[in-house]
């Protein structure tokens, strides 16, 4: 018996898990998990910086998908297919952070996201440290942690249960609705950036003259204008359609719809989605706070759904063409 059967004897049961392959990649990526919890979680504390776990949110997901390929000895086509897919997901959003200063060395250090300043006020840090130091194990180590390893669990499904499965054309169509949404997110990523850029040079130079999109101080056309998060949309839509390449090869297995569709390897993209809102929501209070038109454009503008606006503001201009990426 393992250590991780030990630990949870009732889960390992429940998983059905043997000795060999896959059952060993989901053994490693526990541990794996289970490590890099409690150093993100320590270095938090020792530096006082609680984006530690953010540095490996494009990171660890690949990294279990790709223990679960290699311990089932790179046999399947489709989970070789979707450990590619997360490797596109992974670089693309590593690349992005990497310009946004997201990384430094030593890599303990660099700049803390903005709204952990937010958070630790909010939770009075200092009145109470010890219900802080809890919120970073449970909340940013632990449970985010936890979702990084379930948005792999759907490869360790497909290793397991679809060895023998042919691809077919529902594996095609996830497919590209996966690259589909990286698409859209780098997208909005870009725009975002673009409008970013304009605006710092502008506030750099002290230009009284701004654009009139640039008068607002956020960013509400193109992709923004559809809904206030395209980005966050397209990164949760994203791990939902990865989720249906296990619900495929469940269908195929001869399992029915529509339960074919409720599976435990789904807490991953169900605890993705859970955390996006609140964390929308949060960040979205701090920009009603901070600038003028923000609650007008949450008023007519959907958060993360596309159904686009249904009014619109005095003098509200779209972003100019030429500032586009």
């Amino acid at each position: 018996m393992t250590p991780f059967d030990e630990a949870f004897p009732g889960l390992a049961k429940y998983l059905g898990l043997s000795d060999t392959g896959a059952d060993d990649g989901l053994r490693m990526c526990a541990f794996i998990c289970m490590s890099t919890i409690a150093v993100c979680f320590v270095t938090a504390e020792l530096t006082d910086n609680l984006s530690q776990t953010d540095k490996l949110w494009s990171i660890m997901p690949v990294v279990y998908a790709w223990v679960i390929e290699i311990y089932s000895n790179m046999s399947n086509a489709r989970t070789l297919l979707m450990a590619l897919l997360a490797t596109i997901w992974g670089t693309r959003l590593t690349l992005n952070f990497t310009r946004h200063g997201g990384y430094s060395w030593p890599p303990w250090e660099g700049r803390e996201d903005y709204r952990w300043v937010h958070v630790r006020k909010l939770l009075h840090q200092g009145q109470y440290p010890f219900l802080f130091v809890l919120f970073d194990l449970l909340f940013i180590a632990g449970y985010c942690h936890v979702i990084l390893l379930g948005q792999a669990m759907p490869v360790f499904v497909v290793a397991k249960e679809g060895a023998n499965v042919p691809l077919n054309r529902w594996d095609f169509a996830i497919t590209l609705g996966v690259l589909a949404l990286i698409a859209i997110e780098s997208m909005a990523d870009e725009q975002h950036q673009a409008f970013q850029n304009e605006k710092n040079k502008h506030e750099r130079l002290r230009d009284s003259s701004k654009p009139p999109a640039l008068r607002d101080g956020f960013f509400s056309s193109q992709l923004f204008s559809l809904c206030r998060h395209p980005n966050y949309a397209a990164e949760q839509a994203i791990w939902i359609v990865f989720y249906l390449f296990s619900v495929n090869v469940r269908v195929q297995n001869g399992e029915p719809l529509p339960q074919a569709l409720i599976h435990w390897s789904m807490f991953g993209w169900v605890m993705l989605v859970s955390l996006f809102t609140p964390s929308a929501l949060f960040s979205e209070s701090l920009s009603a706070k901070k600038y003028e038109n923000y609650k007008e454009y949450q008023r007519t503008t959907w958060m993360f759904f596309p159904f686009g606006t249904w009014g619109t503001w005095e003098g509200k201009t779209d972003f100019p063409a030429e500032y586009s990426p």
